[in-house]
Formats: structure tokens, sequence, C-alpha cells
């Protein structure tokens, strides 16, 4: 089991091992939601709404940590920051995120309609 600065598998498969045969649903949960997140925090940025870019990441970064999506987290954490301190010049960092996310989505593919 990896540990690494993107993707802890030790936290992963804690979960996966946790919710048994209910991880399908966290799997899809989290795909459509963190999906979701990212876009509306994308749309903050557009828009230059900080509450919007902070509430979605602020969301996003908490239950990628559960998952033990690390990059998703530590970058959408950066994005936090930088947005409560005034900053919506974000457009880098929102590729960053969803480069992590999209790495995150592929690790959760084959347990999406999993029987």
């Amino acid at each position: 089991m990896a540990v690494n600065d993107e993707f802890d598998e030790t936290a992963f498969n804690v979960i996966k091992d946790m919710m048994e045969t209910r991880f399908p649903v966290l799997a899809e949960k989290y795909t459509r939601n963190a999906s979701l997140y990212a876009r509306k925090a994308q749309q903050g940025v557009e828009d230059g709404d900080i509450d919007e870019i902070i509430a979605n990441v602020h969301a996003l970064k908490s239950s990628s940590a559960m998952l033990g999506f690390m990059g998703v987290h530590r970058c959408a954490s950066e994005i936090e920051q930088k947005a409560w301190q005034g900053n919506v010049d974000l457009h880098d960092d929102m590729q960053r995120l969803n480069d992590f996310l999209r790495h995150s989505l592929e690790i959760l593919e084959p347990y999406l309609n999993a029987p």
C-alpha cells in the first residue's frame, strides 16, 4: 500500500473495506458531487465570487481527504486559502485541481456500477 503526495492508498483501502458492498454508492456520490463542486468553484472563479469558490473547494477538500485523494485535498486547501485572502485569479490553480480530480475519478471508475 502506497502513500504519496497525490494518493493515500492506505486511507482509500480503509474506507473501501469499511464500506464493503456500499462502497460503490460512495464512489458514485463522490464522483457526482466532486465534479459538481469543481464546476461551481470554476464558475466562482469566472464570476469573481469568493464565497462560491470557498464553499465548493471546502466541500471538495473534505470529501477528498476521506478517500485519500491528497492531491485534490491539498490543491483545494490552497485555493481556499487564496480565496480567503481575496485572490480570485485562480485559473491555473483550478486547472491543477481538475487534473488531480481527473486522476481521482479514474481510481474510482472500477467501483462505479459494481454489482
